[in-house]
C-alpha cells in the first residue's frame, strides 16, 4: 500500500510540471492546505525497517490525500526518542503536526521547544494518536494558534503547554487524559468553555489563570483537588457543571482557587440544594460565589461548615444549620446578602473571622452558651443611625468579644431579684440587682432605644393570670406593685426587654420569688452625717410617705454597745440634730421607720450603719438677701450660725472686665447678721459668698462656703 502511495505522488509531481525539480525526504510528504490530516509519508527512500514479526501498518485512503496535497514542509525534527514533528504552510499560516508513539522529550524552558522560533505564525496543532504526553511549554505562546486536535490517545498535558494562547477559543481534551499541569492553560483569554476528562484527579495551581472569556466549565466527578488560583481573572466565569453532587461537595478545593459561578448538576441549574446525608463538612468553595443558590438544606451529619462554604451567595435566602453542626469557618457566610434570618444551634462551639460579614439583611443574631471561640469582625456590621445589628446572648465570652469588637449586644441573661419586701398591708416591693442591665448601649445612643424591665405578679406559683408593669428605666434599682391584698402571698418575675424602632427584644425570664403582703413600713436611708462645734452630729434622711415616725440609734462603736435611742414623730421631719457627743469621738449611726395601725406597731428593717467622726467645724451660714443701698454701697443679710465666732464674707468683680478681684470682709459675734459693703464701683457685676468660723483652745474652725450669690450695681 505505502509503494502505491508513492508512486501517485510521483505521478502528480511530474504532470504538474511546474513544480520543477522537487527533492524528496522523509519529511517532505506534508500538504500545504491548512487543516489537513497527515500522516508522514517518506518518498525516494528505502522503507524503514519493521521491527521482527511487526506487519506493516496500512495508510488510509483519507491519509494518503492528505499527503498528497501537502507539499514542502518548512521545517521538521524530532521531539523525543519516537516523535516527530513538522511545520506545513507559509507565513503567518503554520501547522504543525506531530506523530509517533510515547511521550514527547522533556524541556527544561520554553525556548529549548525546537519549533520555538515560529510560535507566533502556528494557527493549527495536530497531535497524531500514538503520542501519550505533551511536554512543558510544548505549544507555549501560540498567539495565534485556534485550532487543535488531540489523540485519544494522550494521556498527560504537562505544565504550561498552552499557556499564553491567546486565540485559542475552544479545545477538546481526550478523555484519555488524566494528568493536566499547572498554567496549562493560564492566559488563554479567549477560551470561553472547557470539558475536564472524567479522570483528572486535580485541577492544578493557576490552571486557568487569565483566562478572561471563559464562561463554562464541566467538571468531572473524579475531580477532588482544585489547587490555588485555578480560576483567578476568569471574571466571566458564571457556569460550572458538575455530573455528581456528593463528589463536587467532597472535593478539597483551595480557598484562593477563585471558583465562581451557578452550579448545574447533569445540565439543570442548582436554586436549591439538598445535602447528601454522610456528608460531614461542607468544604471550602464548592458552593460559594454561586449567585443563583438560593436555598439550601443541611443533614445532620454535618458538623463543620467550612471557611467560605457559602461566600458570595448573595440570592441565599433559607439555610438551616443543625445541631450536629460545632464548627462555622472564617467567612463561612460572608457576601450572603439576601440572608435575613439564621438561627445558630446550642451545638456551635467555634465562629471564625468574618463568619458572617456583609451579611446586610440580617439584622440580630443570637449567639448560644456554646461558643468559645468568636474571631474577629464575625458580624455584619457595627450599630449606626441607619444600620442596626444586635447581638442577642447569655455568655460572657461573647459579650466580651462584642466589646472588643464595638458590636452592640442584648443581654438575654434573665435578670435577677435581689428581694422582695411588703410594705403599707398594700404594696410590694421589687429589689432589682444592680448588675443587671438590659443593655448594653456603648455603641446605641440613648435617643435610639428604650430599655427596662417587666415585671410580672400573680397570686399562684403557676402565674395563671398573671399581671405585668413595664419599667422604662434600665438602671431602676427597684419598683412598687400596689394595689394587692393584705396578708395575701404573691409570685414575681422579671425580664429585661428593649424597644428599638418597631421592635422589641426580651430576655429570658428570672426565676420567681414570693412575698406575704404585710403592714411594715417602708424602710429610708442616713442620706447626711454632719458635725458641727465639737459635739453635735446633724442627721439626714430620706423620706418614707405615710409613717407614723422615724426611730434613730447611735453609739460610739460599730458593735453598737451602749446604744441610744431617738424618736422623731411624723413623716415629714427628715433631719435631727445630736448634741453632748463628745469631740474627736466617732460616732455610728442608723435609722428605720414606724407604723401605728390598729394599736399595733409594725417597724421597717434598719438602714445601712454610717459614721462620723465629731469635730469644732462651725454650722454654715448662707446668704439671704443683697441689697444695693446707693450706686457704690451693698447691704449683705444672712442666716444666723448658733455657736460661731464670726463671719467671714467674700466679694468679687472683673476690673475692667479682664482681672478678677477678691476681696473679705469678717463680721465678729454670732449675733450680726448684716453688713454693708461701700466703695463699689457702679455698673458692675458682684458675687458674694459667706462662711463662718469658730475659734476654740487657740485654733480657728471654718465652715464650707455657701453657694454665690450675684448682683449688678448701677447708677
Amino acid at each position: 500500500m505505502k509503494k502505491k502511495v508513492i508512486a501517485i505522488i510521483l505521478s502528480l509531481i511530474l504532470a504538474s510540471g511546474s513544480l520543477g525539480i522537487v527533492q524528496v525526504r522523509a519529511a517532505d510528504t506534508t500538504g500545504q492546505e491548512e487543516g489537513a490530516a497527515e500522516e508522514e509519508t517518506i518518498a525516494g527512500e528505502e522503507e524503514d525497517a519493521l521491527p521482527a514479526g511487526s506487519e506493516e501498518e496500512p495508510v488510509e485512503e483519507e491519509d494518503a490525500l492528505d499527503t498528497m496535497a501537502a507539499g514542502n514542509a518548512v521545517q521538521s525534527g524530532s521531539c523525543g526518542d519516537h516523535i516527530k514533528w513538522k511545520l506545513t504552510g507559509t507565513g503567518n499560516n503554520l501547522t504543525l503536526i506531530l506523530s509517533g508513539s510515547g511521550p514527547m522529550e522533556y524541556y527544561e524552558e520554553a525556548k529549548d521547544v525546537p519549533w520555538d522560533s515560529y510560535r507566533d505564525k502556528i494557527k493549527k496543532v495536530v497531535v497524531k494518536k500514538g503520542i501519550t504526553d505533551l511536554a512543558d511549554y510544548v505549544f507555549y505562546a501560540m498567539v495565534r494558534l485556534t485550532d487543535v486536535s488531540l489523540p485519544d490517545s494522550l494521556e498527560s498535558i504537562s505544565n504550561e503547554a498552552f499557556e499564553n494562547c491567546k486565540a485559542l477559543k475552544s479545545i477538546r481534551i481526550p478523555d484519555s487524559v488524566s494528568y493536566i499541569g499547572y498554567s496549562a492553560f493560564s492566559d488563554c483569554s479567549s477560551l470561553t468553555s472547557i470539558v475536564i476528562p472524567d479522570g483528572v484527579m486535580t485541577l492544578k495551581d493557576s490552571l486557568f489563570l487569565g483566562c478572561s472569556s471563559l464562561k463554562s466549565v464541566t467538571i468531572p466527578s473524579s475531580v477532588v483537588y482544585i489547587e490555588h488560583w485555578v480560576f483567578d481573572k476568569c471574571d466571566n466565569l458564571n457556569r460550572i457543571d458538575i455530573n455528581d453532587l456528593e463528589s463536587w461537595l467532597r472535593a478539597d478545593i483551595a480557598e484562593e482557587a477563585c471558583l465562581q459561578g451557578s452550579l448545574y448538576l447533569n445540565g439543570k441549574l442548582l436554586t436549591e440544594i439538598e445535602i447528601p446525608k454522610g456528608i460531614t463538612e461542607i468544604n471550602d468553595g464548592p458552593l460559594s460565589l454561586n449567585e443563583s443558590l438560593e436555598k439550601v438544606t443541611i443533614p445532620d451529619s454535618v458538623k463543620t461548615i467550612g471557611s467560605n462554604a457559602f461566600a458570595g451567595c448573595s440570592n441565599l435566602e433559607d439555610i438551616n444549620i443543625p445541631d450536629s453542626v460545632t464548627k462555622i469557618g472564617h467567612h463561612a457566610f460572608s457576601g450572603c446578602s439576601s440572608l435575613t434570618d439564621l438561627t445558630i444551634p446550642d451545638s456551635v462551639e467555634h465562629i471564625g473571622d468574618g463568619a458572617f460579614g456583609d451579611c446586610f439583611s440580617i439584622e440580630s443574631l443570637t449567639i448560644p452558651d456554646s461558643v468559645t471561640t468568636l474571631g474577629w469582625d464575625a458580624f455584619p456590621w457595627h450599630y449606626d443611625e441607619t444600620d442596626r445589628f444586635i447581638i442577642f446572648t447569655c455568655n460572657s465570652y461573647v459579650k466580651k468579644r462584642c466589646k472588643e469588637n464595638e458590636y452592640a449586644y442584648f443581654d438575654k441573661t434573665a435578670p435577677s431579684i435581689a428581694k422582695l419586701s411588703s410594705h403599707n398591708g398594700t404594696d410590694i416591693q421589687v429589689h432589682l440587682d444592680q448588675k443587671d442591665e438590659a443593655l448594653k448601649v456603648d455603641y446605641i445612643p440613648d435617643k435610639e432605644y428604650v430599655a427596662g424591665y417587666q415585671i410580672k405578679y400573680a397570686d399562684n406559683k403557676k402565674m395563671t393570670d398573671a399581671k405585668s408593669i413595664m419599667l422604662k428605666d434600665k438602671k431602676a434599682s427597684s419598683l412598687v406593685i400596689k394595689g394587692l391584698e393584705n396578708g395575701k402571698t404573691y409570685y414575681v418575675q422579671i425580664q429585661h426587654y428593649m424597644k428599638l424602632g418597631s421592635d422589641t427584644y426580651w430576655s429570658r425570664w428570672s426565676g420567681i420569688k414570693s412575698v406575704t403582703v404585710g403592714e411594715n413600713p417602708y424602710p429610708v436611708n442616713v442620706t447626711k452625717l454632719s458635725t458641727y462645734l465639737g459635739s453635735h452630729i446633724k442627721i439626714d434622711w430620706s423620706k418614707a410617705a405615710g409613717v407614723s415616725g422615724y426611730h434613730i440609734k447611735y453609739a460610739d462603736n460599730s458593735n453598737m454597745d451602749g446604744v441610744k435611742e431617738v424618736f422623731v414623730k411624723g413623716d415629714s421631719t427628715l433631719t435631727k440634730t445630736l448634741t453632748g457627743l463628745k469631740n474627736g469621738k466617732t460616732y455610728y449611726v442608723k435609722i428605720q421607720t414606724y407604723k401605728t395601725v390598729s394599736g399595733k406597731t409594725y417597724w421597717s428593717s434598719w438602714s445601712k450603719t454610717k459614721s462620723i467622726k465629731v469635730d469644732q467645724i462651725p454650722y454654715g451660714s448662707s446668704i439671704k438677701k443683697l441689697t444695693q443701698v446707693s450706686d457704690s454701697k451693698l447691704k449683705i443679710d444672712w442666716e444666723k450660725a448658733p455657736g460661731t465666732t464670726g463671719y467671714h464674707i467674700q466679694y468679687d468683680y472683673y476690673e475692667n472686665d479682664e482681672e478678677l478681684v477678691r476681696k473679705d470682709v469678717y463680721v465678729s459675734g454670732e449675733g450680726t447678721l448684716s453688713k454693708t459693703i461701700t466703695g463699689l464701683k457702679n455698673n458692675t457685676d458682684y458675687s458674694v459668698r459667706i462662711q463662718t468660723y469658730r475659734k476654740t483652745s487657740g485654733k480657728t474652725f471654718w465652715s464650707s462656703w455657701s453657694r454665690w450669690h450675684d448682683i449688678y450695681i448701677d447708677y
